[in-house]
């Protein structure tokens, strides 16, 4: 029926302020194959992205029963999915298949597993439901995790040959290094003192079992330089491309004039030069592959 009825207590508010742009899509719903759950805009635009530029490089073109739903935050992210599924019962088929695709934000990236089992916890469906985590504090931060990458988009940024891409890779490597132990250095205000910052705005708005008792020291303890990724917030991710720039200016002084990228400059440049699927970020590709399989 489409009707928003059994509703557990304090979710029907919810399923209705934020399914109220979803079901303006209900004939396509009513077909869906999957449902993409995604955080806000800022995921919309980059799927908007990159999926053409995906299409183009693997030949593969979206299946037409994909429906997108931005959530709107993650703060209460367990009580909306249940509110959605209970929602939406009756409305997409039963074997819809649930693909959520959130942020790794402060919860330990040793325990992804844990919080997506959590995410996903009494949803009303039979169908297949999958967490899916961005490999990084947050999408921007996904650069971070693939050194290899980050070198060449940086490269050819800064204009320069294939063969400055090893020294490259050495300014990320040494920047990281750099960053796990700033991150640590509880004097050190600007990496220690943002994130520590932007930890505790977080955990008072977040539920769910992952979050209980969740400390800062636990995310710190498994922290190091290879998954550097994991403190980027948009704050430091943008001082983490400022300090590798300063090591680049100096190794190539004929970039000297050229600006940093940042967190909003570092997609663009990606996207134009997505020519090849080894363009593609390995975690972006293990996501699209996702959702047009």
């Amino acid at each position: 029926t489409g009707a928003l009825n059994h509703l557990q207590t304090g979710t029907k508010r919810v399923a209705l302020e934020d399914l109220k742009g979803c079901l303006n899509q209900l004939d396509k719903l009513r077909f869906a194959n999957k449902l993409i759950m995604v955080e806000g805009q800022t995921d919309i635009d980059f799927f908007n992205n990159i999926k053409p530029k995906y299409e183009a490089v693997t030949g593969k073109s979206e299946p037409i029963a994909n429906v997108y739903i931005p959530m709107r935050g993650i703060d209460t992210l367990n009580g909306k999915l249940v509110a959605y599924s209970r929602a939406l019962k009756g409305v997409i088929p039963d074997s819809c298949k649930w693909i959520i695709i959130r942020d790794t934000d402060c919860v330990p990236c040793t325990r992804t597993e844990s919080a997506g089992n959590d995410d996903k916890k009494d949803m009303d469906t039979s169908a297949d439901v999958k967490v899916l985590f961005q490999d990084g504090y947050g999408i921007e931060s996904t650069f971070a995790a693939e050194p290899g990458k980050l070198s060449r988009i940086l490269g050819r940024y800064y204009m320069l040959d294939d063969s400055a891409y090893t020294t490259i890779e050495t300014y990320i490597s040494e920047t990281s290094s750099d960053f796990a132990r700033r991150v640590r250095d509880i004097t050190d205000t600007e990496l220690y003192g943002e994130f520590e910052n932007h930890f505790n705005r977080q955990i008072k708005k977040r539920s769910g079992r992952t979050y209980r008792n969740l400390q800062f020291r636990d995310v710190l303890a498994v922290i190091s330089s290879n998954n550097i990724q994991y403190i980027m917030t948009k704050g430091i991710m943008n001082k983490y491309l400022k300090a590798i720039h300063d090591k680049i200016i100096i190794g190539f002084p004929q970039t000297v004039s050229m600006t940093p990228l940042d967190i909003d400059s570092i997609f663009t440049e990606y996207y134009s030069h997505i020519n090849t699927v080894d363009d593609l970020l390995d975690c972006h590709k293990k996501i699209l592959d996702e959702i047009y399989t």
